[in-house]
């Protein structure tokens, strides 16, 4: 189990390389477009001709070509996925590395099949089901996980630990070790946190109710496009309404489309 657990995190290390070196468009970039069918298979061609003229590569996600795909944002979700689930082609299973790219969507260990950990037909499977239900599953999900949020903040000091770096005397081995340890609090977090941009309407919706715990959630979703660095915390929250009224339509889920 090591194993399988090292090999997909260092996959997942892997791709937060690829995503920061190839950062979202923005309006304005050329590749900012909303992505039609016929933009999407374009670029999905270019891919596959990259991949053709470099049979002797193990990582096709990292090519120029991928990364334009994934430069689309969520408007090429619904053709992606459309990939995933035909299966035409033996490398289409990587498009789920654009998936997790455009939408920070991550499933935690506890969620996939057992013995499947990691498995790329799984994970695959894993994004197309949530793609079938993301809306009415992502609102559940963060109602419930935000409610407990606000449960254990209550419980905590004026600045909640999310993480405790710690150091630990073992017994045993009569040795001593650093650790970093994640609190009950920032395993909530994190859990918000893998539900990826789907939550950016709810975070959004708990910032015009005046409730701003979730403002550092959203820069960290958004890449930090999202927020500003200076001003009062109400300043900072006006800035940050005024930019998704501006950019949202670079961020939400479209719906299914149809073939």
């Amino acid at each position: 189990m090591r194993g399988e657990s090292d090999g997909y995190f260092t996959r997942l290390v892997w791709l937060l390389l690829i995503c920061s070196l190839f950062p979202r468009s923005t309006p304005g970039d050329s590749a900012a477009q909303p992505a039609t069918r016929e933009l999407f298979e374009h670029r999905y061609q270019a891919w596959k001709t990259w991949i053709r003229e470099h049979p002797l590569s193990s990582v096709v996600t990292g090519c120029a070509e991928f990364q334009a795909i994934v430069a689309l944002g969520p408007t090429a979700l619904p053709f992606i996925l459309e990939k995933l689930e035909l299966e035409q082609n033996p490398q289409d299973s990587a498009l789920r590395s654009a998936v997790w790219c455009i939408t920070w969507k991550r499933f935690p260990k506890h969620e996939w099949p057992e013995g499947t950990f990691g498995d790329p037909k799984t994970e695959a499977k894993m994004y197309l089901r949530w793609y079938a239900n993301w809306q009415e599953d992502t609102r559940q999900r963060f109602d419930k996980a935000y409610e407990r949020w606000k449960q254990l903040k209550r419980d905590s000091a004026k600045q909640a630990v999310l993480r405790a770096n710690e150091v630990v005397y073992d017994d045993e081995a009569k040795t001593v070790s650093e650790a970093t340890r994640t609190t009950r609090l920032g395993e909530v977090y994190q859990e918000m946190r893998d539900l990826g941009i789907a939550i950016l309407p709810l975070i959004v919706d708990k910032l015009k109710a005046r409730d701003y715990d979730l403002l550092p959630l959203l820069g960290q979703l958004t890449g930090a496009q999202g927020l500003s660095a200076t001003g009062t915390v109400e300043e900072r929250v006006a800035f940050t309404l005024a930019w998704w009224e501006n950019s949202k339509h670079k961020w939400l889920i479209p719906v299914r489309a149809s073939r």
